[in-house]
């Protein structure tokens, strides 16, 4: 009986730690501020990139300037995504496509059409 407990309590654990996807991308190269310079959004023309900006910072705080939309909250990185927690609203998560000292590639899907945002650092 004691060996069915502690093989229950190693497929809990093994199950809780493999939930989490380890970072594919080094966190302190995403830290900053970010300003997008182009966009691909499969036709759709209601997006100007030049009004689009992220902030990363050091505490796993986040701000982001979309045009007149602005929201903050909490990031972190899972294997290739970015999963942001704007305060007050629920988990998002962005495929990182690229991420350099200098430029960052997000794809996304907004409403149904396919996003790619092109960032550079500033």
């Amino acid at each position: 009986m004691k060996s069915i407990y502690t093989l229950a309590a190693a497929a809990l654990l093994l199950f809780t730690t493999s939930c989490e996807t380890a970072p594919k991308f080094d966190r302190a190269l995403l830290e900053g501020g970010w300003n997008c310079v182009a966009s691909n959004t499969g036709g759709v023309d209601d997006l100007n990139p030049q009004t689009i900006k992220f902030n990363f910072n050091l505490d796993s705080t986040y701000s982001y300037t979309g045009g007149a939309y602005t929201e903050s909250g909490k990031w972190r990185l899972e294997g290739d995504k970015l999963v942001t927690i704007a305060d007050g609203d629920l988990e998002k998560k962005v495929q990182i496509d690229k991420l350099t000292a200098d430029s960052l590639v997000l794809k996304m899907n907004d409403r149904g059409t396919d996003v790619t945002l092109i960032l550079l650092q500033q």
